[in-house]
């Protein structure tokens, strides 16, 4: 979170998001929770995830996804989720990834 610079004073973790049944209600409602929000997810499912969240949100929120945190190939991708998806469509989609939501 704090890699993001949004507020972590109020924050919701919301882990890994539901793999098939309910994905829809479940970003709807993360939607409307007004602290910054923190999710996981896997290689195989960010830009699935990325566009659910993006058909949820306001097209404006600023969002920022981290690749690899700690690791040798670290890679963090900040802007809206229509920039984020544009970027990882070019780039590596390999490792674990955080999903930080401006609030």
């Amino acid at each position: 979170m704090s890699i993001s610079g949004f507020p972590t004073d109020k924050f919701y973790f919301a882990g890994f998001p539901p793999l098939k049944n309910k994905r829809t209600k479940y970003f709807q409602e993360l939607a409307s929770i007004n602290n910054t929000l923190v999710l996981y997810e896997s290689t195989h499912r960010i830009l699935k995830t990325l566009e659910d969240l993006k058909n949820s949100f306001d097209q404006t929120k600023r969002i920022v996804v981290c690749r690899e945190l700690t690791k040798q190939f670290e890679t963090i991708y900040r802007g809206t989720f229509a920039n984020i998806l544009e970027l990882l469509n070019k780039g590596s989609l390999k490792g674990e990834f955080v999903i930080v939501i401006e609030n």
